[in-house]
Formats: C-alpha cells, sequence, structure tokens
C-alpha cells in the first residue's frame, strides 16, 4: 500500500481502487499532485495527511500569502498539514504493509496505505548524450522558442526548461496545462 503517481492512466485507476477501503492514508509532497490527490482523497472520505518538507504547500509555485489561502481551505476540508517536515521512515506490518510513517521532527502517523508524490526529475540523459546543454536542475536548456541549443532540435514537456512567467526564474513546474503551451510555442517555431 506505498504507492507513486506516475503519467500512467492504468496505474492511478488502480491505485484509486486500492486506496478507497482504506481509511487513513499520508500524502507525502505538497505539490500540484499531492494537495490535488489528497483533496479527492478526503472526499472519498478517508483521514488524509498532507506531509511536505517545505514551509507551506505549493511552496515551489506561490508565495507564502497564497500558500497559507490554500492550506487553510484544504484544514477547512478536514485534511491534516504537517509542513515543514520530512519522512524518516515508512513502518509495516509482518506481511510487508505499510502501518505508519515517521516524521522527521519524531512525530509518527498511523496510516494504511502512502503516496509518494513528491514529483519527478526530468529524463534527460538522451539529450546530455547529444551534447545538448542541461542546466544544474536537470532540464534541457531552451530558448523562449522552445529551441536547445542546436536550432533543429526543440524541447517540450517536462524534460524542458521552464522560467516563471513573472519573475523569469528557473521553475520545476512539471504539469500538462505547461507541457501544452510548450508545445504549441514549438510547433508555431
Amino acid at each position: 500500500n506505498v504507492f507513486t503517481v506516475p503519467k500512467n492512466k492504468d496505474y492511478i485507476d488502480d491505485m484509486v481502487r486500492q486506496l478507497k477501503p482504506n481509511s487513513r492514508v499520508a500524502v507525502i509532497g505538497a505539490g500540484f499532485i499531492g494537495v490535488e490527490l489528497a483533496d479527492q482523497l478526503r472526499k472519498i472520505p478517508m483521514e488524509v495527511y498532507l506531509v511536505e518538507v517545505l514551509p507551506h504547500i505549493l511552496g515551489t509555485a506561490f508565495d507564502e500569502e497564497i500558500a497559507r489561502e490554500a492550506e487553510e481551505m484544504l484544514t477547512a476540508e478536514g485534511i491534516s498539514l504537517k509542513m515543514g517536515q520530512g519522512v524518516k521512515e515508512l513502518t509495516g506490518d509482518s506481511d510487508g504493509a505499510v502501518t505508519g510513517v515517521t516524521l522527521s521532527s519524531g512525530e509518527s502517523l498511523g496510516v494504511d496505505a502512502v503516496v509518494l508524490a513528491m514529483g519527478y526529475a526530468p529524463e534527460t540523459q538522451l539529450a546530455a548524450d547529444a551534447g545538448l546543454p542541461v542546466n544544474e536542475h536537470g532540464f534541457i536548456v531552451v530558448d523562449e522558442y522552445m529551441r536547445t541549443a542546436d536550432p533543429d532540435v526543440l524541447a517540450v514537456g517536462d524534460c524542458a526548461e521552464k522560467r516563471d512567467f513573472i519573475t523569469r526564474r528557473l521553475s520545476g513546474v512539471m504539469l500538462a496545462s505547461t507541457a501544452c503551451a510548450e508545445a504549441r510555442v514549438a510547433a508555431m517555431n
């Protein structure tokens, strides 16, 4: 009863089916996917813990003010937030089923299932092997037209470098909506 959140509809459907009979679930990671998953699991209904190592949920996407508003909404829905804490270990029974999550603070959460929603590292080895620059976060370096260092090669989606729309700082957001916008930009260029 420990799951990840891959981009695989069949896996996700099966995971939800397996999660439904549980009464207490910990979602580890409070980015977009973790927050949405925690909200949906709470509606099943079940007791949901949302654990995040950063001080606030959605901490890589929003400032503290917006994050606090989102936290208030989730708390009002009955989701228990555990912010600013990492996971020290998962504990289980003799059959190998998860029974708890121990946080870095020492607090122990009794759970029936865990979903690991901490995100993914981009898969960019092919680009690196081809001599295309990859940034310090592992994303393929692209310009505003989605071109790589080789003008005949464009990169979009989870592997391509992203910049915040307002600040232009590098961003690790990996969302389908972003990938679709990048694909349109690449296609036009």
